[in-house]
Formats: structure tokens, C-alpha cells, sequence
């Protein structure tokens, strides 16, 4: 008996540190596991507040012009609409003389018509589009009656800008260097494609391509005034007369009035504003 009491406090003693090795190593598991949940937590919560703060962009780089003070955003085109060559003249002039940072970007494919969207105010899919299209192009050869495009450094440019010039025209003449501007090599080709000309200078009055090499020949003849008047300019400082060839009428001026040929009698001064022969 005194050896059966002796043994059993021995057991009870061996088995001891083993129950609470195995409970530190399940506490030591329930705290790695509460740990790693913490941590997951914890990068999720990061991750939703990241999403939060810096939303996704609503707008794609391309609806804003590249370094034009414009910056108007693209509008969805008419899939069916395409400029006539005098509207795309028209709206490629009112871009560039609008502001001299206007440019086209530098990846239009220049053979074919400009994209309404870059160079027009609204959009050619509204009812309203015809008309206001109407409205651009009379603007434009309104307040740009005569635009050289031109370039800088050329002396045939400068010859024309010399001419034109000279004539004191107002409103002034318009010149567009084409040779010093980023979107150049684009620009040249797009004017060129829609005037017809090859080689710059190219000039315009009221929206129509005049040859620079009959230039002389119709300021010697008078024609080029009759041109500029027509287009609505002045030419030194008041509007002169445009006898209109086409009619092959031939005027003779008097004293008191002016004969036309075939007449037995002098016109009135109304009648002579009637058909043009004076301005009024």
C-alpha cells in the first residue's frame, strides 16, 4: 500500500505540464487566427477607402481638344452627316482665325473630311444644324471677307501679303502662317485637299480660291477690287465702284450723269444704284 501512495502523486505530477502545454498552444492558435482576421479586416476597410477617395475618371481624355483654349468637350456627330468642301472651308477658317492657339490634332488623316466634332461649336446631329451651319460660313467670309493662308517664310508670300496690304482693306485681310503653327503638317494638307492648290500661298476672298498667279492680271483689269467689294470690303477706305463685266456693259460718264451704251438717255442716280453701278 505505502508504494501505490507513493507512485500515484507522481503521475498526477507527470501529467500536468502536458494538459497546459496543449492549452498555451490552443490559446496561442485562437490569437494567430483573431490576428490574421484582424489583418484582413483591416486591408479590406484600406481598400474601400482607397475606392473612395480617388473615383474613377467619368470622362476619357480624348473629349477635350490637346492644347486648345477652347476645350470643348466632343459631341456625338450625325453618322450620316459629312462637310460639302465650301462648309468644311468654312469651319477649318472660323477654327484657326478664332484663336491662334486653335490646332488641329496632329493624327487627323488629312485626305479625308475634318471631323465636324473639332472644329464646330454644336452639334451637327440637332435639328437646328443646317441652319447654323449657314449661320458659320456667312460669319466667318463676313468678318474674314479676304484670309491668305500663307507661309512666314516665303516670298511669294510675301509678295501677296504686300499686295493685299496695299490696298487698305477693311476689314483688314486675314493671314494665317501655316509654316509656323504645331498642327502645320496637317493643316497644309487639309487646306490643300479642300482649295484644290498645291502650294501655299492660297488666297480666299469671300470663301472663293483665287489663283495667286492671276493676281497681277486682276488688279491691273480692276477685277480684284470688284471681288473685294463684292465679298463686302472696302478698298482704300470707301467702296468703289464694280461694273459688272459679265453684263458686257459699257459705261461712259458725263458731267451730269452716267450713259450707258444703247441709251438715248442718262440714268438716275437711283437707277444707277438699282443695277449697281455705284454704291449707295
Amino acid at each position: 500500500m505505502a508504494l501505490s501512495y507513493t507512485i500515484l502523486p507522481i503521475a498526477h505530477a507527470q501529467k500536468a505540464p502536458a494538459a497546459s502545454c496543449a492549452a498555451h498552444r490552443r490559446l496561442l492558435a485562437v490569437s494567430i487566427a483573431s490576428l490574421v482576421s484582424i489583418l484582413v479586416l483591416a486591408a479590406y476597410c484600406f481598400q474601400s477607402t482607397s475606392h473612395s477617395v480617388v473615383p474613377a475618371p467619368t470622362w476619357h481624355p480624348k473629349a477635350y481638344l490637346a492644347r486648345s483654349h477652347r476645350m470643348r468637350p466632343l459631341m456625338a456627330a450625325s453618322p450620316s452627316f459629312q462637310f460639302t468642301p465650301e462648309q468644311e472651308l468654312a469651319a477649318v477658317t472660323s477654327f484657326v482665325t478664332a484663336l491662334a492657339a486653335n490646332a488641329l490634332p496632329l493624327d487627323v488623316d488629312a485626305s479625308m473630311p475634318v471631323d465636324p466634332q473639332l472644329v464646330l461649336e454644336f452639334d451637327v446631329a440637332s435639328p437646328d444644324a443646317q441652319v447654323e451651319l449657314a449661320e458659320m460660313q456667312q460669319d466667318v467670309w463676313t468678318r474674314h471677307p479676304v484670309v491668305l493662308y500663307a507661309k512666314k517664310h516665303s516670298a511669294a508670300s510675301r509678295a501677296v501679303k504686300a499686295t493685299l496690304t496695299s490696298l487698305h482693306l477693311t476689314p483688314a485681310p486675314t493671314f494665317v502662317d501655316i509654316d509656323v503653327r504645331e498642327d502645320a503638317s496637317v493643316m497644309t494638307s487639309v487646306v490643300s485637299r479642300i482649295t484644290g492648290s498645291s502650294n501655299l500661298p492660297i488666297l480666299l476672298i469671300a470663301g472663293r480660291t483665287i489663283p495667286i498667279e492671276s493676281l497681277e492680271a486682276l488688279q491691273a483689269s480692276g477685277e480684284l477690287d470688284n471681288l473685294l467689294v463684292s465679298a463686302g470690303a472696302t478698298v482704300n477706305g470707301s467702296l468703289k465702284v464694280a461694273v459688272r463685266e459679265r453684263k458686257q456693259i459699257q459705261v461712259t460718264r458725263t458731267e451730269s450723269g452716267v450713259v450707258l451704251e444703247g441709251q438715248k438717255r442718262e440714268l438716275t442716280h437711283e437707277e444707277l444704284a438699282f443695277q449697281g453701278l455705284i454704291s449707295v
